[in-house]
């Protein structure tokens, strides 16, 4: 008896300030035969956070719980979260939880299992309004090219190998759209004509879990006529697709709606969006500013790093039939070293590819004009390097929410699971 409640108690420490998702794993079980009935995680903070978990476990006919306590002065722990439904995965928030030492409790209310905690404690920064801000927003998180829907590694940049670690190199952590109702577990969907792959469920928690990306919605279904539905399927599109997202555990989702194809709508907008969301995408050119995003309904300005077409009309390339012409690497470089205070530049990009692919883009001409691709949702891996070189230092790369907290919009309600 006495080494059952020895073993009823599995303690994970981490005193520092958790920066990014920390990730604990275990086995309980109700009998406390095979493991304890419960898992502790201890944690320490130091500020006011926002603290967000999600525990996954193997044994479906199992039943875990989860809790989430903080110590006071008497020396006893105080329940201040829960989740305890029958739902699997389970998630857990608690915002704007102020410092201390916590537990996070995982308990086998039937059967046994093991099971992973993912949990993240972010830090509710306030940073000055008036400090300029840069997105770095992946459309659909789309992985890599494809051809016909099978994975096309010709050229391709993969946005988990390749991408996600050389923002991560440079201290960045970029932020995702995520179309959700096609988004699967493991097995990435095809959009974009066939000719990308996005992202599944497995790879959306890597990005967040490794690299500390965030993810916004796309919508459930990348529905452009959002204006001819009910209140109701707007409703369901729009602030619904929050409750997919933060089911699989990303829960920054409401910093922004990206409108999918650009088919935006005011009446939308007003009354379904801005009700759930801080900001609405639209595609403009420059910088959001402070006056515009915090005017009703509150619209975002998003800059398109799209190919296409070359720019040196002396060669055949600046013939080619694409929609757009290829973006100027240059310009983009002039306008973030223009952002000024109170000021939000967010560049949305699509997939990376490199060297050169006849019929389909020339990335090693020696001068950028020359460059080309022969799809707008391509660009050229090495000109966006070069924009990242130009990032200035006085310039915080974050995601919209983190914004929308500076900036003081946080009157609207998150639908919770």
């Amino acid at each position: 008896m006495r080494r059952t409640l020895a073993a009823a108690l599995v303690l994970f420490c981490a005193w520092t300030g958790i920066a990014q998702a920390q990730t604990t794993t275990g086995r309980v079980d109700s009998t406390a035969v095979l493991a304890p009935r419960r898992a502790d995680t201890v944690f320490h903070t130091q500020r006011t956070r926002d603290i967000t978990a999600t525990l996954h476990w193997l044994n479906a006919d199992a039943n875990l719980r989860l809790y989430l306590a903080r110590h006071t002065r008497s020396g006893r722990w105080l329940p201040v979260a829960a989740a305890v439904s029958r739902a699997h995965p389970k998630h857990l928030v608690l915002r704007s939880a102020r410092p201390g030492r916590y537990r996070l409790r995982v308990r086998a209310a039937s059967g046994h299992s093991r099971f992973r905690l993912v949990f993240d404690a972010d830090a509710v920064q306030r940073p000055s309004p008036a400090t300029p801000f840069l997105t770095l927003l992946f459309s659909r998180s789309e992985i890599m090219n494809a051809a016909d829907c099978r994975p096309d590694r010709t050229g391709s940049v993969n946005l988990i190998t390749q991408v996600a670690p050389e923002l991560a190199r440079r201290g960045i952590a970029a932020t995702g759209s995520v179309e959700t109702g096609i988004t699967r577990a493991a097995t990435r969907a095809c959009v974009h004509y066939k000719r990308s792959l996005t992202a599944s469920w497995a790879d959306l928690a890597r990005l967040r879990d490794r690299y500390g990306w965030k993810f916004v919605s796309h919508g459930r279904t990348f529905a452009t006529n959002l204006a001819s539905m009910t209140p109701k399927q707007q409703w369901s599109e729009t602030c619904g697709s929050l409750l997919d997202l933060e089911r699989h555990g990303h829960w920054s989702g409401d910093g922004l709606f990206a409108y999918p194809d650009n088919k935006w709508s005011s009446e939308v907008e007003t009354a379904v969006v801005s009700k759930c969301f801080a900001f609405g995408r639209r595609y403009a050119g420059g910088p959001t500013t402070r006056a515009e995003a915090m005017t009703f309904p509150h619209w975002q300005r998003t800059t398109g790093i799209g190919g296409g077409r070359c720019n040196d009309p002396a060669l055949p390339c600046s013939k080619l039939a694409t929609a757009t012409t290829y973006h100027s690497p240059v310009a983009l470089i002039q306008t973030l070293q223009r952002l000024a205070p109170n000021q939000w530049l967010t560049l949305q990009s699509y997939v990376f590819v490199t060297g050169d692919r006849k019929g389909h883009w020339r990335c090693n001409a020696r001068h950028w004009q020359d460059h080309w691709t022969d799809d707008a949702e391509r660009y050229c891996w090495n000109d966006y390097r070069r924009i990242l070189n130009a990032i200035p230092s006085g310039v915080r790369v974050t995601d919209p929410k983190t914004v929308a907290r500076a900036w003081g919009r946080t009157n609207y309600r998150v639908p919770m699971p």
